[in-house]
Order: C-alpha cells, then structure tokens, then sequence
C-alpha cells in the first residue's frame, strides 16, 4: 500500500465510481481499477460492491476509508508542518552563547529574529566559550556564539563582530584620572580576572604576557556582573567588554579606559557543527545575526 493507492481508493469511494475517480485524478479508468485490484490483493478483501457504472464500500471497504482519511489527513498536516517551518511561521531553534555574548550581544539579535518571525521558539543556553562548543559538537545546541575557538576542524566558523575591551576600575582608584594609560602601569595591580575558558581571559592573558606585565590576580569570576560588583567595590581591576560597561560608565560608577599602546580587541564567532544540515530558523538566524552588527 502507498499514499497513491489510498488516493485514488479515496476518490473512488467519494464519487461512487471508478470513471468518476479517474476524471478527478486525471487517470485512465483502467489505471484506477488496477490500482483497487492491487489494495484487495494485499488485504486479500473486497472494497467495493460494484452495481452497474457505480459501486459501494463493503464492510472491509469502510473500515480502510476510515484509516485512509486518516492517513492522508495527516500526511497534508506533515506537509504544511515542513512547509511552514521552511517559511519560518513554526519551528524552534537551540543556541548556546558565552555569557558576555550572551548578555551584550544575542539578545539584540534574538529581538530582530522574532520580531520578524514571531511564532519560532527560541532557547538559549549560557556558559562558556569552551562549553558552547562542546554543545554545538554533541549537537545539543544547533548554533553557538563564542570568542574563543576549539575544535576547529569539525566546525563551521563565522565571524560576525570584532568588540573592543576596556581596563575598568572604580572612580576613586588612582589611576583613574589618568587621560593616559599604557599597559604597563597597571603592573603589580590588584586584578580580577574571568574564569579558565572564557574568551576575554585569553586575551588579557596573551596580552600581559606581550608585554611582560605581572599582575596580582586577587579573584576570578564567572561573570561580567559579578566583576563590575567586586570592582566598583575597589578589589581590583579588571579588563572586559566595552559594552558591558556602558551603563556603569554613564552613571561613573566605573571609570574604563584604553591602552595608549595596544588595541585590546577580541573576535567573536558565531559556530555550527560542520556536519549538520542546518535548519531554516538558524540558517536565518545567521543572517540577522550578521545584519545586527554591521
């Protein structure tokens, strides 16, 4: 049995006749009645009593309508299901991000993304850049936004915004008037650092090593919020995203500034498993992710 046969089966039922069955399907009356034959052949039972030109459904005949409206039905339901999700009216999408990307930066895409395609469910999942990757590679998330890379070679990578970093400290640090820092004067300063694994730790790291900066790391913790809190309150200083501190720069809670001999700046990806057939609601995602900061 196919989906063709329970078509015609059901034309022929509905018009009551196998000539019938054939000008709705466009076939020859020949061909409907093979295929008939071929379903009473398999269930080894009669579908229809034939009376003249028109026929009947036997007893067996009405049970296979039941199931075959059933069928069909459900058919044309997975049809506009797949049609709607290549259109983006239904689906769902799982993303994982780094929390700094995950706080300062999906969001703004997540907004474009569902004021155009409201009805697509989507999930996001935070942590760091090494652990949002090993999600996207166990294909728990199907996208990843990261600023630090692993696995590369079983990835699909995409930059999508480079973001600059800034040294932050509270307003009555000594330092903080100063219109001009090099990297070396924040040598032997207390420090806050992120945690292992976390893309702006990275950078920090290479870039003290560069320049050959010792610092005293006092702490390290999990989140940008967490050291803005712990540096406002004067334990230390820190090196994080420029975005992340806008409005504690406006308020002059904070005070952040750049180095005068080095652009700290940090890549971010976005990243899918190089395997995987990428669904239409994160192929578009992709796409408003890359138009959100140009």
């Amino acid at each position: 049995m196919n989906f063709r046969q329970l078509q015609i089966f059901q034309a022929v039922a509905r018009n009551k006749s196998f000539t019938g069955a054939a000008k709705e399907l466009f076939l020859t009356q020949p061909a409907v009645s093979i295929q008939i034959h071929q379903l009473e052949e398999t269930y080894q039972a009669k579908l229809f009593d034939r009376l003249g030109k028109k026929v009947s459904l036997t007893e067996a005949g009405k049970i296979l309508f039941d199931y075959a409206s059933t069928i069909l039905d459900m058919s044309r339901q997975a049809e506009s299901a797949l049609q709607d999700l290549q259109e983006l009216k239904t689906g769902s999408l799982s993303i994982g991000a780094g929390r700094t990307l995950g706080a300062y930066y999906v969001p703004e895409i997540i907004n474009r993304y569902s004021k155009k395609y409201p009805y697509i469910t989507i999930r996001m999942h935070l942590d760091n850049s090494f652990q949002v990757i090993e999600n996207v590679l166990a294909l728990k998330d199907e996208l990843g936004f990261v600023a630090r890379l692993h696995q590369q070679d079983r990835l699909t990578i995409l930059p999508f915004f480079r973001e600059n970093l800034v040294l932050i400290m509270a307003a009555k640090h000594p330092l903080a008037r100063a219109k001009n820092l090099s990297v070396h004067d924040i040598r032997n300063e207390r420090f806050i650092l992120r945690e292992q694994g976390s893309g702006t730790r990275r950078v920090v790291e290479e870039t003290l090593q560069r320049f050959q900066v010792p610092v005293r790391v006092v702490m390290e913790l999990g989140s940008n919020e967490a050291i803005k809190s712990a540096v406002e309150g004067g334990l230390g200083m820190a090196i994080i995203a420029g975005r992340a501190v806008l409005k504690e720069v406006k308020t002059k809670a904070l005070v952040a500034r750049s180095f005068t001999d080095t652009q700290m700046q940090r890549e971010l990806y976005m990243v899918h498993h190089k395997d995987k057939y990428l669904s239409a609601p994160a192929r578009e995602f992709i796409e408003q992710a890359k138009m959100a900061f140009r």
